[in-house]
């Protein structure tokens, strides 16, 4: 597993995948009216599809990467939105399930303690985290962007990705 730990009634323990997840774009006309862009259960927050990663009662991790280039000196600034739910009841360890977001060096992570918490998409029902990563181009003119979602137990928890978008940025002191 990307994270190679995680928590058990308060111990460090290994975090063993069981197999691989299922991971699928859904598109708006396979969803129900009030999960499409705009709706109050929205799982599209642009354009007309979400990626959708999930397992069915198996511990699994997706990572996603790929390579996004800019002019050495200057800053990217990656964002996204990550949605983790369980459809268990609980209880549920901080680490239930991870989401990271990583660019270069810099890394915006969240345990599902924090991820239940916060809703970012205004007028939206559901836990939307909103991800942010800035990071300074090397001399290479490289950087690796990876997206991790991370389920630690055999429960069923289903994460949705949408709206990533790379910039340029200026940073002043």
């Amino acid at each position: 597993m990307p994270f190679p730990t995680k928590n058990a009634n308060g111990s460090l323990v290994p975090a063993v995948s069981d197999g691989p997840g299922e991971y699928i774009h859904k598109y708006s006309s396979q969803l129900p009216k009030n999960e499409r862009l705009g709706a109050p259960r929205g799982l599209i927050l642009d354009g007309n599809l979400v990626y959708k990663a999930f397992g069915f009662y198996i511990a699994q991790a997706l990572r996603l990467s790929q390579v996004v280039t800019g002019n050495p000196g200057e800053f990217l600034r990656v964002t996204g939105y990550i949605l983790g739910e369980s459809h268990e009841i609980g209880p549920f360890e901080n680490d239930d399930f991870i989401a990271s977001v990583r660019l270069g060096d810099v890394a915006d992570t969240r345990e599902r303690v924090v991820m239940v918490q916060n809703h970012d998409v205004p007028g939206n029902e559901r836990a939307w985290n909103r991800f942010e990563v800035v990071a300074p181009v090397p001399g290479s003119g490289q950087l690796t962007l990876t997206i991790i979602v991370q389920q630690n137990w055999q429960n069923r928890t289903d994460f949705f990705l949408d709206n990533f978008r790379a910039e340029r940025i200026i940073v002043t002191p």
